[in-house]
């Protein structure tokens, strides 16, 4: 007899097996720092990125492999696909969803539902296309995303917090001292966080190179990028007269087209069950 089998199998039975709760989400820096407050409040929880559009057999599997009880999804259809939620629940998992018509009104819906956890943090108020990884790793800041004008939490739900320091991440193409006049008015201590021409820099030839990797792959995947690639000349251009604000101007733009194309195209991607499409899925309402 293997006594030493019987003893392994002994320890497996007893020894219970480690299990985490997950949160999913895509792989766009908006939702993902709307999706890094939850583990700050509740530690049995890790975040599982998906390709933004895509469903991924390969992540549901690691999604597993955390042995969790409950799935909770940021984000809307479009930006992870409805796919998780069936198989997920077919694995006898409880799947909840948060999320919004757009990346600002998740990133509320989120802060909103655990706005009782969340007092006394500081906040960084962060325009939603700015896409920064630090953004992702805010640890307990409170990333609250504006759209250069708006924040995507309302005045009234404003008014409930009591934060720490407001910090207003400046960017390019957002002017920061609105939203700072508009914070002082609740009696918030806030400061703006310059972006300097160093990092403005960095970010403009990061996201060239990005752009020019996914337009890559997609033309790779058989998908006419003609319009992408005229784009794409184009910013090269005004990174090559140095006009870098306007460089970056044109990367968020680019971004925002390549992810329609990427959704219109999803079928390629597709790493999994045969697609079912939904008119609910392909609603304008679920973009982020």
């Amino acid at each position: 007899m293997d006594y030493f089998k019987i003893f392994a199998i002994f320890l497996v039975l007893i020894i219970p097996v480690s299990a985490s709760d997950v949160v999913l989400v895509s792989d766009t820096v908006s939702d993902c720092a709307s999706a890094n407050i939850i583990p700050t409040i509740n530690d049995s929880y890790v975040v599982i990125n998906t390709s933004w559009g895509v469903y991924d057999d390969d992540v549901l599997e690691q999604i597993l492999s955390e042995n969790p009880k409950n799935v909770i999804i940021v984000g809307g259809t479009v930006a992870v696909p409805s796919e998780y939620d069936t198989q997920l629940e077919e694995a006898g998992l409880t799947v909840e969803r948060i999320y919004g018509i757009d990346r600002y009104q998740t990133n509320k819906n989120v802060i909103l539902k655990f706005k009782d956890q969340i007092q006394n943090r500081n906040m960084w108020i962060v325009y939603g296309d700015d896409d920064r990884p630090e953004f992702c790793n805010a640890g307990d800041n409170i990333v609250i995303l504006s759209n250069g004008t708006a924040l995507s939490v309302d005045d009234e739900d404003l008014g409930d917090f009591d934060p720490g320091r407001v910090t207003v991440m400046e960017n390019p193409v957002f002017n920061p001292n609105n939203v700072r006049a508009r914070l002082e008015n609740y009696g918030f201590y806030v400061s703006i966080q310059s972006m300097p021409e160093s990092v403005l820099n960095r970010t403009v030839y990061r996201k060239m190179e990005q752009l020019q990797l996914q337009i890559e792959t997609m033309e790779q995947l058989g998908i006419n990028c003609t319009p992408l690639r005229n784009d794409l000349t184009s910013i090269n251009n005004s990174i090559r007269n140095q006009n870098l604000e306007q460089a970056y101007a044109g990367e968020l733009v680019l971004e925002r087209n390549l992810l329609s194309y990427k959704h219109q195209n999803r079928h390629v991607y597709w790493n999994g069950p045969k697609i079912t499409y939904n008119p609910k899925n392909n609603s304008p309402n679920y973009n982020n």
